[in-house]
This record gives structure tokens, C-alpha cells and sequence, in this order.
């Protein structure tokens, strides 16, 4: 769950809380890491098992922290599906190009405004997937976890499409120079 912004941490919060039982280790990105002592309370209200990232990753544990700047792409590297925040509250949600480069399977909110023809172009390649709210995206991440077949074609297809767009910043760099 990559940059998570308040409201979207709470709620995510909550999802892990339903979805412990599977064999994977969550980890929580927040945005803002001044609620985290915050974040933690709501964990433990949750019977929620956490490590942070600062301290050392605990794979037993329901989850973890990133409680650190600057390490969200090496979480990427290591992942299999990616939560694209600031998407389910309005705020335009973040970049999905990174997590594509590392072979993710990609979900985001409803709210990616800032991002529109990346997700237009990443979704007619089921490359990513969007969902309409919380219980969508619970219900995707649960469908990804359970489907090896799917989340590897949506993984695949986001690193493809990626890669199509490569040199894209190139010519861009060159037509400003």
C-alpha cells in the first residue's frame, strides 16, 4: 500500500485486518509519517500484528510499517501487488508507472485525476485494475491472492505496457533541449 494518505490508511487498516489469514506480509507505506503513533494505536485496536521497517521487516507479523523516506521503490522490487494511493480519497492518486517497472500487479481507487491517460492506457492492456471503493479493493486484492493465473497476466501486462512507453521521456527531454 504505497503513499497512504490518512483516511486511506485507516481503511486499510481495516482490510488487513480481514485478509491476515492469507500466506503474504502487507506493508503499509503512509504518506505522512506524523500519524504514525496514530496508525499504530488503530493497528493494536485491531489485534494487528506489526513490525516497522526502521527496526527490521518481521515476515510473521500481519504486516509493516514503512516507517522511512525514500525506500518505496526498493518495496516495489519485492512485491507482488501494489495499492496506488491517493486514489481513494480525492486527491488524484499517485504515479503507477514504478510499480510497473517492477512486475506488479496494480489497484487503485477511483480518484486518479492526475493520472488519467496513464490509467486509460494501463487499464484497455489489463494492466491495472480500478476500484470504486474500499470493498472493491478488498475484494480485488482477495481475488489476486487466490489467482496465481491472474495476478501474473496483470503483472506481466503492467511491466509490457511500461516498457512501451519507454523513451517517452527521452523524446520529451529532446524536443525541450
Amino acid at each position: 500500500f504505497g503513499s497512504c494518505h490518512q483516511q486511506e490508511t485507516s481503511a486499510i487498516l481495516s482490510i488487513i485486518s480481514k485478509l491476515k489469514h492469507y500466506q503474504c506480509h502487507f506493508i503499509v507505506a503512509p504518506r505522512h509519517l506524523n500519524y504514525l503513533k496514530q496508525y499504530e494505536k488503530e493497528a493494536q485496536n485491531l489485534q494487528l500484528s506489526y513490525s516497522l521497517k526502521s527496526q527490521e521487516i518481521n515476515p510473521n507479523l500481519d504486516f509493516t510499517f514503512l516507517d522511512t523516506y525514500g525506500e518505496l521503490s526498493s518495496i516495489y522490487k519485492l512485491s507482488e501487488i501494489t495499492v496506488i494511493c491517493g486514489s481513494f480519497e480525492n486527491i488524484g492518486g499517485h504515479s503507477i508507472l514504478e510499480p510497473a517497472i517492477f512486475n506488479n500487479a496494480i489497484l487503485y481507487g477511483p480518484h486518479m485525476q492526475n493520472n488519467i491517460e496513464i490509467c486509460q492506457t494501463f487499464e484497455r492492456a489489463n494492466a491495472s485494475l480500478r476500484c470504486n471503493d474500499y470493498d472493491d479493493l478488498q475484494n480485488k486484492i482477495e481475488l489476486l491472492l487466490t489467482n496465481d493465473l491472474l495476478r501474473t497476466e496483470l503483472s506481466n501486462n503492467a511491466y509490457d505496457t511500461v516498457s512501451k512507453l519507454g523513451g517517452a521521456t527521452s523524446k520529451i527531454f529532446a524536443h525541450c533541449l
